[in-house]
């Protein structure tokens, strides 16, 4: 019986070996060091913001900055692509993908296919009615706490280097914001590099980040109890710090 199972076993056919996908694209787009092993590939944080900064009746309640966190920036860019731009709003000049300007069928699966994308996320909620006054009647003084904010949360919850990118309508100067990585990075000595601003019309993963942070705004700031926490519900993994 051992010699025939052994020699049955001489005669089978080998199995041909599965292929890899995982692997296969991973190398097409991480590069490797000398010996072959793969770099670890810095993460980039496109950082956007929702709501007013007013502190008047009419201003929005809530001010919210947040991130969309990745490590592959082009397929940020690749999903944003996919979705047409202003179906909510007509005789809008900006090409792009914007919550305020998008139809609930676009920027929800949008969001959706975003965060299945594996993008992590994170915002910095300020709910202006409880905020000391002095933050809540300093524009100013409210966005550069929440950036703060921010980079301490995403520092704490991102691994490696993060390369953060601001829209270029930034209520900071880029000295201001020089000023806010140095303190963080004597915080926790993470290296959070400040990696300047883009336009957003120009670049979509700061689309994407709109998107996220429109939903979160929208979510707070919504007038109709039945929109309140569609969004954010859809937000898995969602990282948030309540001020």
């Amino acid at each position: 019986m051992f010699f025939r199972k052994r020699f049955r076993s001489l005669f089978r056919p080998r199995k041909t070996p599965v292929r890899n996908n995982k692997a296969s694209e991973r190398a097409k787009v991480q590069q490797r060091d000398g010996g072959g092993r793969f770099v670890a590939r810095p993460k980039h944080a496109f950082v956007d913001e929702s709501g007013d900064l007013g502190a008047s009746g009419k201003s929005d309640r809530y001010f919210v900055i947040g991130s969309a966190v990745t490590a592959n920036p082009k397929s940020l860019q690749k999903i944003v692509s996919k979705y047409p731009k202003n179906t909510k709003r007509s005789n809008v000049s900006a090409d792009e993908l914007k919550f305020s300007t998008s139809a609930a069928a676009i920027k929800g699966p949008a969001i959706i296919e975003i965060i299945n994308n594996g993008t992590k996320t994170f915002a910095v909620i300020t709910d202006k009615k409880s905020a000391d006054k002095s933050v809540s009647r300093s524009g100013k003084k409210l966005y550069s706490e929440s950036v703060e904010e921010l980079l301490i949360l995403i520092s704490k919850n991102v691994k490696g280097d993060v390369h953060v990118i601001l829209d270029e309508n930034t209520a900071l100067t880029e000295g201001e914001t020089r000023a806010i990585f140095g303190k963080i990075k004597k915080k926790d000595g993470k290296k959070m590099i400040y990696a300047g601003t883009l336009n957003s019309q120009h670049e979509k993963a700061i689309q994407a980040a709109d998107l996220i942070v429109g939903g979160i705004g929208h979510d707070l700031n919504a007038t109709s109890h039945a929109d309140f926490g569609w969004y954010k519900k859809r937000m898995r993994g969602l990282k948030t710090k309540k001020r």
